[in-house]
């Protein structure tokens, strides 16, 4: 397979690479057991640090806090690269219908994130009517 990623129960690290140079090397799964800590020289300073990187993630982040992933769709719609009808175009005339704004508002459940991290980016979304329907 020319293609894999890494995944937990919910979520998926799939960019950079990682999962795919793990799969070239046949790992199958990774597990860490144990209650060993780490140790820094400067623990305040560490926990400083890790407080000023949450505050400028979100500030820099808001509003992919407050969309998630989705919040990219217009982008790559807009630059011909979003895959559509199973990739054989790259442009989807009526995004309006199921971009960020459209989840957000007509499909949004509660946001879901990678552990301690302030964005939670990763929406959940579930539709209320059947069958499927769009809002228009």
């Amino acid at each position: 397979m020319r293609f894999a990623t890494i995944m937990n129960k919910h979520r998926a690290a799939g960019r950079g690479g990682a999962g795919a140079v793990m799969g070239s090397k046949n790992l199958k799964a990774i597990a860490v057991k144990g209650r060993l800590s780490g140790t820094t020289a400067d623990p305040r300073k560490a926990a400083q640090i890790s407080r000023d990187g949450g505050k400028m993630a979100m500030e820099g982040g808001a509003a992919f806090a407050k969309y998630g992933s989705s919040i990219a769709l217009n982008v790559f719609n807009e630059a011909n690269t979003l895959p559509t009808r199973n990739f054989r175009a790259g442009h989807f005339a009526e995004i309006e219908r199921i971009d960020d704004e459209a989840l957000k508002n007509g499909f949004f459940v509660k946001d879901r994130g990678c552990f301690a991290c302030p964005l939670k980016c990763g929406n959940v979304h579930t539709v209320k009517e059947e069958p499927c329907k769009l809002p228009s």
